[in-house]
């Protein structure tokens, strides 16, 4: 549809002028007429509206007095873009943690140090950053969980509106299950303003507690090589930390005046799955044991492993504690010295131990032995002088009961009109046969095994003495008690048993007393 330019009418095709206006349109090009009326009433408002407006031009004179004031804005601008991005780089949470890779990776506690914290804010000991460390090299995978927890806290930092609605729960199952979790033990954790205007991370460790149960008092608990505590009652459990995630070597050690105890326990404390659990327990139980110690001999002080304890076996109802395989023994002060018993090892299952009552073969008794070998000695010479002279007084050192025995044999030889002639040739005792009794009355008898060599024979009065005796041998077996009076042994029993000990491995000693000839 064409339109007349001048007053916009309508016009038919093959006009050549305006029947509205009487415009003329031979010289008005068709693109002209083509255009809308909306385009045509414009042109006609605006037309006599445009001007011509002509703008000086502008002159600027820069005055040199604003050259430091530019120079400073320029400056300011700068340090102010310089600090905004070494802020954000010093104070980032992707640095800590990198960082804190780098720190594990390199073993350095140093630097873990200003990298870690315990949750509750306080500086975490070198011995628990080492216990950590240890951790991270014994279980790769673990350390690798925790870093890929970290990852994504920055990934949540840097973009909290990260779209994990819109995951399946297909998605979110596969994750829980195919890995363990172990973002639980570090966490990045604002710890205030850095520079005023930016946020300060640290990584937060998780905080563990260790309980130790220990049945000791006065044993010594260690955490990887260092005394922290000690046992004052074996009913309370000991509670040590915070701790960090790590591998922990717990030792319970008791060092008493009887013997040594130690139990060690390895602990690997990390978060599992599904659990907030921050409590482990060890128990390092010694097992002490106490004794009841027995003797003959209550004033007797006890000897454990060799070694004098200071203490009387009246006084041992609950002595300990003790190791198993002890060897107990005793001192005992007797009126003629101190004597020592032999050991015996404390069974497997007893709660009770008796002292035997005889003798060490050591060197501690060798008194006692050489008083009591010369009493029996002194008696055999005596014996065979006594028989042959017939005089009963020249017996020595035997008991009034003794004494008569012996003096009825003289007296039977006297009424067969018999005589003795012979002679000790020489002795020999097994002291490990050496034995100490004490009677209700508190009388202190001892047994002693002797084999006696000698030459001897009876024969008439009539008769020429007899040459060439053989010798013969008897074992027999003494019984002997302390005299006051005569500060000295009396023989007061000689039996001469079918069956008798002789212990091989007891203290044998030979004693001449080849005297004269027979």
């Amino acid at each position: 549809m064409l339109y007349c330019p001048k007053c916009g009418a309508t016009i038919e095709n093959g006009k050549k002028v305006c029947i509205q206006c009487g415009e003329s349109l031979k010289s008005k090009i068709l693109s002209n007429l083509q255009r809308t009326k909306k385009e045509f009433f414009l042109e006609k408002y605006f037309e006599g509206q445009t001007k011509e407006f002509r703008v000086p031009s502008l002159k600027f004179k820069f005055d040199r007095k604003l050259l430091p004031w530019l120079c400073g804005i320029v400056g300011f601008l700068v340090f102010l873009i310089l600090f905004v991005t070494i802020g954000k780089s010093i104070y980032s949470p992707q640095r800590v943690v990198n960082e804190f890779k780098e720190a594990v990776k390199n073993k350095d506690t140093k630097m873990l140090s200003q990298i870690l914290v315990h949750e509750t804010g306080e500086q975490i000991s070198q011995d628990n950053l080492k216990a950590f460390l240890e951790l991270c090299q014994t279980k790769p995978e673990y350390i690798n969980g925790v870093f890929k927890a970290l990852d994504e806290a920055i990934q949540s930092i840097s973009n909290s509106s990260s779209d994990k609605k819109n995951r399946s729960l297909t998605d979110i199952l596969s994750d829980l299950f195919s890995t363990q979790d172990y973002s639980n033990d570090f966490l990045l954790k604002p710890t205030g303003k850095g520079l005023i205007f930016f946020t300060k991370y640290k990584i937060a460790a998780k905080n563990y507690f260790l309980k130790v149960k220990c049945d000791t008092k006065d044993a010594k608990i260690y955490l990887n090589g260092k005394n922290i505590a000690s046992v004052s009652d074996p009913s309370q459990e000991i509670s040590i930390g915070p701790l960090i995630a790590g591998i922990y070597k717990v030792k319970a050690e008791y060092k008493g005046p009887y013997c040594t105890l130690e139990k060690i326990d390895e602990e690997e404390i990390y978060s599992t799955d599904f659990s907030n659990y921050n409590q482990y327990t060890a128990e390092l139980y010694l097992y002490p044991r106490y004794v009841e110690v027995n003797s003959d001999f209550e004033d007797a002080e006890i000897v454990l492993n060799g070694k004098p304890t200071g203490v009387l076996v009246k006084d041992a109802s609950k002595f300990g504690p003790v190791s198993d395989g002890s060897e107990f023994n005793a001192k005992i002060k007797l009126p003629w010295g101190e004597v020592k018993t032999t050991s015996v090892k404390l069974g497997s299952w007893s709660n009770s131990i008796t002292i035997p009552n005889t003798l060490s073969n050591d060197d501690t008794n060798n008194s006692t032995f050489e008083k009591v070998a010369s009493v029996i000695n002194d008696f055999e010479k005596s014996y065979r002088t006594a028989m042959t002279s017939q005089d009963p007084n020249k017996f020595l050192h035997i008991s009034d009961e003794l004494k008569q025995t012996f003096s009825n044999r003289i007296q039977e030889l006297k009424d067969y009109e018999q005589k003795f002639t012979g002679k000790v040739t020489k002795t020999e005792f097994n002291f490990g046969t050496l034995q100490l009794f004490k009677d209700e009355e508190g009388k202190i008898t001892l047994k002693v095994t002797a084999k006696i060599y000698y030459k001897d024979a009876v024969y008439y009065k009539d008769d020429s003495p007899p040459q060439d005796i053989p010798e013969k041998v008897t074992a027999q077996v003494y019984t002997l008690v302390w005299d006051e009076n005569t500060k000295n042994f009396i023989i007061v029993g000689i039996e001469a048993p079918w069956f008798y000990n002789w212990p091989e491995d007891g203290k044998i000693k030979e004693y001449k007393l080849d005297e004269g000839s027979v």
